[in-house]
């Protein structure tokens, strides 16, 4: 980690970075502002946060298209011929570190806010930046394990901060985000606003993503022994606050448009550029065949807003083997479910769906599907009230909501009512594994990492395949960077702890 991160000028590098409706602001030198207020560093913070985990970690490097092929989703093109390295699960030390180091400059944007907050005394905004530095470092932590914690961002103070035991970052994070939803109640008469990108300063919104960011560590931790104790002394606190419902994602757009540099980051990276030509990545990135048969074999109608039809007019959907060059993937990613196979949504749907719902779409923090998986997760273990199958179903609606499949709920409940295991939840012989499966099917181009996590943790989808040239064992976490070992070498564990709640 580079801990010489200082604070300069972060208004006008939310102004290079932002979007048109945050570009009116009353100084006579917006270039030039004495000081900054929470309200102004907030949707810089939250922008850079939604853009590590949808698309680019730095603005150039993707964050989590691994995972794509890692969990089975995407596999590589056949006009490409992709890393070695990556076929081989032999990432090195660089793999991805510019992804470890932007999330501590985001966590510094977030003590920044906590700072304006506390100058400004309005402690939503304090609050809001705990929550959010929680957020952060559980990624932080569910990568790469033990990291600086309680010694790190102190900047030239403390070059060489000292690394910390993941699970006591975990306790801590549960007790920051409690202190910062205390912060948000007592301080009612903060309004946001357009400022806020994500809940427009809606103070019960931010109540409700605490709590489910907080059951999101506490399901990581599910099969760890002994976690019962905890849960049910932090569940304990939640009362009628409750979870992000259904309708009620964490969705954050701070003014996304068709413009270079401020279009939705996912449709940025892997849909379509300004002049609505396909990416290089929309090109390299293609349907694996894993994903595809599972939603054929389910009878899933979202098949055709994940993927797009191939070019093989024989095959409507013709996926690729990861790690297999000679069964290159023909379907793309993110199709709009119909037929003709248009893809281009700002130009051709009065109703954009699917993954590229357009430049101007909202991108996705926790879903709302996700929110309700974790629920019924919850509820199935007995940690929170409520029926585990309707949660379940409700969370399958809510992914065919979100798609904006055709009749999207009759459409779910045809789908989930379905004799199939780990489709319907009353005939599944694992309720767990019928979750976890499902959870899966949803966040594809989604949520990724959280497909990863939960794959460490159960084990399912139990089938999932791995490179065809893998050398090495499936990755359960990735490398300490190399920036670390050549800046902080004497606190990087030498040899690296298996992150905790890590059990497949």
């Amino acid at each position: 980690m580079r801990n010489k991160l200082i604070y300069m000028m972060i208004f006008a590098a939310f102004l290079a970075a932002s979007c048109k409706k945050y570009l009116a602001v009353n100084d006579p030198n917006p270039n030039n502002p004495v000081s900054v207020t929470p309200d102004l560093l907030l949707p810089g913070a939250l922008n850079k946060t939604v853009n590590m985990m949808t698309a680019t970690s730095d603005g150039a490097n993707l964050s989590f298209d691994f995972l794509g092929w890692w969990m089975g989703y995407w596999c590589v093109s056949g006009t490409y011929v992709p890393a070695t390295i990556d076929l081989q699960y032999a990432e090195p030390n660089t793999y991805k570190q510019e992804l470890w180091e932007n999330l501590y400059h985001n966590i510094n944007d977030y003590k920044n806010l906590e700072n304006a907050g506390v100058v400004s005394t309005q402690p939503f905004y304090t609050g809001v930046a705990k929550i959010m530095e929680a957020y952060d470092f559980q990624t932080l932590v569910d990568l790469w394990g033990n990291v600086p914690y309680s010694q790190a961002l102190r900047g030239t103070n403390l070059l060489l901060p000292k690394y910390d035991d993941a699970q006591t970052i975990y306790n801590s994070l549960l007790k920051q985000i409690d202190t910062g939803i205390v912060l948000i109640k007592s301080d009612m008469v903060t309004t946001a606003g357009g400022n806020d990108i994500m809940f427009g300063g809606d103070h019960g919104k931010w109540v409700r993503f605490a709590n489910t960011v907080k059951l999101r560590i506490l399901i990581r931790q599910s099969q760890v022994p002994g976690i019962q104790t905890l849960v049910t002394a932090e569940l304990g606190t939640v009362g009628s606050d409750g979870y992000l419902m259904p309708k009620e994602g964490a969705y954050v757009n701070p003014g996304y448009q068709n413009s270079t540099g401020k279009s939705n980051p996912f449709w940025a990276q892997y849909g379509y550029n300004v002049s609505l030509a396909t990416t290089g990545n929309n090109q390299y990135y293609k349907a694996a065949t894993y994903g595809i048969t599972f939603y054929q074999n389910t009878k899933d109608s979202r098949i055709g807003y994940f993927y797009a039809p191939s070019a093989v007019k024989s095959t409507k959907y013709l996926g690729g083997v990861f790690g297999d060059t000679g069964v290159p993937g023909e379907s793309g990613i993110g199709g709009n479910g119909l037929d003709g196979g248009a893809t281009i949504q700002d130009a051709t749907l009065p109703t954009p769906s699917g993954l590229l719902q357009g430049s101007s779409s909202a991108a996705v923090l926790i879903s709302s599907f996700e929110s309700q998986f974790l629920q019924s997760e919850a509820a199935y273990r007995g940690w929170i009230s409520g029926d585990p199958q309707a949660l379940y179903n409700e969370a399958i609606t809510e992914s065919f909501e979100y798609l904006k499949v055709q009749s999207a709920d009759s459409a779910a409940n045809a789908y989930y009512s379905q004799p199939i295991n780990n489709v319907n939840y009353a005939i599944s012989t694992d309720k767990l594994q019928a979750i976890i499966t499902q959870k899966w099917a949803a966040l594809n181009g989604i949520s990724m990492l959280e497909s990863y996590d939960d794959f460490r943790r159960t084990g399912f989808p139990n089938d999932l395949p791995q490179s065809a040239q893998a050398n090495h064992p499936f990755p359960r976490r990735l490398l300490y960077p190399q920036t670390e070992q050549s800046t902080n070498a004497a606190n990087v564990p030498a040899t690296p702890a298996k992150i905790f709640w890590v059990t497949q």
